[in-house]
């Protein structure tokens, strides 16, 4: 295996050091004990340092690479290619008609090269670019800011030959480029606006999302702490120094990360290093790791961080851009709906038997998801206030108004109440409550409303209705959904609206009127789940 050695029976761990590298780190080899006897132990051990020196060496080049040193390298580039077509244009004179038509060609290679400008514009243009730093022996890492930063220079400085030469051709030699090189690179451009480590953008980012209010607490309680384990991953440097290579180590050590890390007697002591080394060696392979949807909300952490640097002029290319791991399940499949078995042993369970209500949301919050689509969240923060009657119908009222939240936009809305709920006696209930919410019983927590009902929910369905790990309480949501989806006559638009889910088209999502109250009535009137639930009814005990 590449560097790993067994010298007398031990195992050292032995890597040449590149030699543009040597001066700098003033050796030739880097050699180090492996302290076990056992090969596979041995093999673990080498991977994780293999990774380290490989990027160590990568990181070091990305940094020889001076802007002074830039400066030299594109000012001869710029003297030596002047000075190569104005040799060809003296030995090989032109006719007035193909001198017009030189112009005319370098007039469309510099409208061309203006529109790409802060890119290498073609395919040749690279090849040059890399044949030029080969024959000055000069080092530099394609994943490096060094070598965008010079990319970008380079793209300024093919623009500035071919607009000098234009002016030549036209008989102006007075067009001096000596401003031009003087500006390659200054000192207080963009890109150097100011040395930033990525601890000091991460205390910024923090501060202006806290003074603009666009956390709420559950964004904050998990976001800050990510922040903190992300700087511990990716180490404090300059922001400028973080390229491809580094996103790539991250996402990596993300999708291997353990579930609940912190909870688990064998990692719950152990500094992060420690964990990250144990995961790069894939000593933690066997642990379930964190799921799909919290890597990518990680990555998208990651991607707002850099593009607030971005912005503030702290680097000049977002490399966390588009980071996404591509999920194998579509959304729709990571719950099922209840069967009609499943439904008929919930609402034949003991919360429906009983004739005291002390805990009156769990008698009602399942009916209420099954009936009106709507999420449990938005049931549990339910007001007294948001019970109203809107064109002689009883609707829920949906809205972010008080401390209520939404997950999106479109979920602000009005729900029509089913007649089977009516019958059953909700109107009943919301007029026997004297206080301000729906549901006293139900405090807020980080997440809102519905975290002590979710908590009894699962434990609940678990015991009385089904062992299927697909069907917990949020299933009674898609039961609505696909009961009406089975109705040919209801336009898939019409129940988007009605359980708060955006209309992709752009006819219908920007420019449509909503349907009206009666016509998700109508639509809700023709829920048929085939269970009886004839036997219910609301015991409202009052004083």
């Amino acid at each position: 295996m590449r560097y790993l050695h067994r010298i007398a029976g031990h195992f050292y761990f032995r890597a040449r050091v590149p030699k543009d590298l040597h001066t700098i780190l003033n050796c030739r080899e880097i050699k180090r004990a492996i302290k076990t006897k056992y090969l596979k132990s041995a093999i673990k051990i080498v991977e994780v340092l293999t990774y380290e020196v490989d990027r160590a060496f990568s990181l070091i080049r990305s940094s020889i690479m001076t802007d002074e040193q830039i400066r030299k390298f594109l000012k001869e580039f710029v003297d030596t290619s002047l000075n190569k077509l104005e040799n060809e244009r003296i030995d090989n004179p032109l006719n007035p008609q193909e001198h017009k038509k030189q112009i005319d060609s370098y007039n469309s290679i510099v409208h061309h090269f203006e529109n790409r400008l802060g890119t290498i514009n073609t395919r040749n243009s690279e090849v040059l670019l890399n044949e030029l730093l080969k024959n000055k022996d000069m080092k530099v890492d394609k994943q490096s800011s060094d070598y965008r930063k010079l990319r970008v220079e380079f793209a300024k400085a093919e623009l500035e030959v071919n607009k000098i030469y234009r002016e030549r051709l036209k008989g102006n030699y007075n067009n001096d480029y000596d401003k031009f090189l003087s500006n390659l690179l200054p000192q207080n451009s963009t890109s150097h606006k100011a040395n930033k480590l990525l601890s000091e953008v991460i205390a910024e980012y923090i501060k202006e999302k806290t003074i603009q209010k666009e956390w709420n607490d559950k964004n904050r309680a998990e976001t800050v702490p990510f922040y903190k384990q992300f700087l511990e991953i990716m180490g404090d440097r300059d922001i400028k120094d973080y390229d491809k290579n580094d996103f790539q180590h991250f996402a990596e050590i993300m999708v291997k990360f353990p579930k609940n890390m912190r909870k688990k007697q064998e990692t719950r002591d152990l500094p992060l290093n420690e964990i990250i080394t144990l995961i790069s060696s894939g000593q933690l392979s066997d642990y379930e790791p964190i799921s799909i949807s919290t890597v990518n909300k990680n990555f998208v952490r990651v991607n707002a961080l850099f593009g607030y640097a971005q912005k503030h002029g702290y680097i000049t290319v977002n490399f966390a851009e588009g980071m996404k791991i591509k999920k194998k399940k579509k959304a729709d499949e990571e719950r099922e709906p209840y069967s009609v078995e499943d439904l008929k042993k919930l609402f034949s369970s003991p919360v429906y038997q009983e004739v005291s209500m002390k805990y009156p949301e769990r008698f009602w919050i399942p009916l209420i998801a099954l009936y009106s689509g709507c999420r449990i969240g938005e049931i549990c923060q339910l007001y007294k206030t948001d019970i109203k009657v809107v064109d002689g119908i009883p609707c829920l009222d949906l809205n972010d108004k008080e401390d209520k939240a939404l997950k999106t936009m479109v979920s602000s809305r009005i729900v029509p109440i089913s007649p089977v709920l009516l019958k059953i006696g909700f109107m009943d209930y919301v007029e026997s409550v004297s206080h301000e919410r729906l549901w006293s019983n139900l405090s807020k927590g980080r997440d809102g409303y519905g975290h002590l009902f979710t908590r009894w929910s699962y434990r609940y369905n678990r015991k009385y209705v089904t062992q299927h790990p697909k069907r917990v309480m949020h299933s009674l949501r898609h039961n609505f959904i696909d009961n009406l989806k089975q109705k040919k006559t209801i336009p898939e638009t019409l129940i988007k609206e009605i359980v708060g889910h955006s209309v992709e088209s752009m006819t219908f999502g920007r420019y449509g009127k909503g349907y009206s109250i009666r016509d998700k009535f109508e639509a809700i009137k023709k829920l048929n789940y085939g269970i009886n639930l004839s036997h219910l009814k609301f015991p409202i005990k009052k004083g």
